[in-house]
C-alpha cells in the first residue's frame, strides 16, 4: 500500500473514531450489536477511502481526481446498491456510514491540493472536494441519526 493510501485510510480511521466517540457520548454504553456493527463496517471504511483513487487504475495518473470519482456519486451508488437488498439492520447502516466516512474523509483530505479533472475552472476544484466531502458525511450521519438506512 502506498504512503498516500495509508494516509487516507488513517485519516478515515481518525474521523470514524471521532464519530464513534460522539455517538458514545450521546447514547451511553455501547451495545454488543454496535460493537459488532463497527467491526463489520471497518473494511467499508477502507473501501470508502480507496474508491476515489480508482480513477488512477481506470484512466492513468493523468485522469487522477476525476470529477466522478472525487465526488459524492460513489456514496450514492453504494447506498443505492445497499438499498436494493431486503436486508435492513444497524449493521447495514453502519456499513454505509463507514463507507461515507471513508469517502468523505478522502475528499476533505484532498481539499488543499485541489485540481479536479473535468472541472471547467480550477477555482471550483477545492470547493468541489470540500463540499462533496462534507455533504457525504452529513447525509450519512443525518440518516444514521434518524435510524434510517440511507
Amino acid at each position: 500500500m502506498s504512503p498516500d493510501r495509508w494516509a487516507h485510510f488513517l485519516f478515515a480511521v481518525m474521523c470514524a473514531g471521532i464519530y464513534a466517540a460522539i455517538l458514545y457520548a450521546r447514547h451511553g454504553k455501547a451495545s454488543t450489536g454496535r460493537i459488532a456493527s463497527i467491526a463489520l463496517a471497518f473494511p467499508f471504511l477502507f473501501l470508502g477511502s480507496a474508491v476515489p483513487d480508482l480513477d488512477i487504475s481506470l484512466f492513468g495518473i493523468g485522469g487522477h481526481r476525476n470529477i466522478l470519482f472525487h465526488s459524492a456519486l460513489p456514496y450514492f451508488a453504494f447506498a443505492w446498491l445497499c438499498n436494493r437488498t431486503s436486508y435492513r439492520s444497524e449493521i447495514l447502516t453502519a456499513v454505509k456510514v463507514a463507507f461515507a466516512l471513508g469517502l468523505g474523509s478522502h475528499l476533505i483530505m484532498d481539499f488543499p491540493q485541489g485540481r479536479i479533472v473535468g472541472m471547467p475552472t480550477s477555482f471550483l476544484d477545492p470547493l468541489w472536494l470540500l463540499g462533496n466531502g462534507i455533504a457525504v458525511v452529513l447525509v450519512s450521519v443525518r440518516e444514521h441519526g434518524r435510524g434510517v438506512c440511507v
